[in-house]
């Protein structure tokens, strides 16, 4: 065998040419490819999403496999590297991966929860919205299927879990005794509002956001930061991070998951501390966070 032929069927070149593929599997032969060789892309965003859900196992293939059969949906481009954890968790409660739905409730809880108390602010009608909203996302008869088999990641899954939530929560209280007592207009207002907050916050608090994310990444740690620039900055995968630090994958997957919580809670602090916001306030810009952090990190490390 020649040199040119190790170097055209390296481990790498072999996974991206497989994860193609099985996004081209997915996609069907009506779809249309948003790249020539999406491998590469589908790769960093696996990368990416075990990294912010290392205890979560999901196949890259069958993540290839998921965002080619949502394709179309998405636009027909693949979903940006913002939305990798968002996308890599959906795959995993389609798949009923051990762990993934516990995790999908112990990250969005408060998203069905505020959904709740928009609509009518009582504990019994919170858990009976949570019960049937996650029913709905993860179970649905054999004719049907579960509704977070509909995310394509065109937008953050917190968006997408609290159109639904939303919904269903204007649509049970019509089910209950007490529906005549609030008006058709009150509900559509209570429905347009979660976009409306949402966009405001984003616009009102850019500056803010972006400078709280600078006081973030100054009080990480040098490793923290090293790491964050090679992934995001350098593009470098996991398993390239484990060979550069000379370490196990599974130690450097946690090494990075732990740098971006370390980013995260350090830049919610540091809003929470200079901004006094409500509830339904922090919880929108909580999602910005989500949606915007690694934009804004890459463009920091550019500086």
């Amino acid at each position: 065998m020649t040199a040119h032929a190790d170097i055209s069927h390296s481990p790498q070149v072999d996974r991206a040419s497989g994860l193609s593929s099985a996004f081209a599997a997915g996609l069907g032969g009506g779809g249309v490819m948003p790249e020539a060789d999406p491998g590469a892309t589908i790769a960093a965003l696996f990368e990416a999403g075990q990294a912010a859900f290392p205890a979560i196992a999901v196949e890259a293939t069958a993540l290839a496999r998921y965002l080619g059969e949502r394709c179309s949906a998405a636009g027909g481009a693949l979903p940006p590297p913002s939305l990798a954890a968002d996308v890599y968790l959906a795959c995993a409660c389609v798949l009923g991966v051990p762990g993934a739905h516990a995790a999908f409730e112990r990250e969005f809880s408060g998203v069905i929860a505020r959904a709740a108390a928009r609509v009518e602010p009582s504990p019994a009608f919170a858990d009976d919205l949570r019960q049937v909203v996650l029913e709905g996302l993860f179970s649905a008869p054999p004719s049907a299927t579960p509704k977070i088999a509909g995310y394509a990641g065109r937008a953050p899954l917190r968006t997408f879990l609290r159109v639904i939530a939303v919904r269903t929560a204007i649509n049970l209280r019509r089910r209950k005794a007490d529906m005549a007592s609030t008006p058709l207009d009150e509900e559509r207002e209570i429905a347009a509002s979660v976009d409306v907050e949402a966009a405001y916050l984003e616009a009102r608090y850019k500056a803010e956001f972006e400078e709280a994310v600078r006081v973030a990444m100054g009080r990480l740690s040098p490793k923290q930061r090293a790491l964050l620039r090679l992934h995001l900055l350098d593009g470098l995968s996991i398993d390239v991070l484990g060979a550069h630090y000379q370490v196990g994958r599974a130690t450097a997957a946690r090494w990075l998951a732990a740098a971006r919580e370390a980013l995260r809670e350090g830049t919610r602090a540091e809003l929470v501390a200079k901004l006094g916001l409500t509830e339904s306030q922090y919880a929108s810009l909580a999602r910005l966070i989500r949606g915007r952090l690694d934009v804004s990190v890459a463009s920091l490390l550019r500086e």
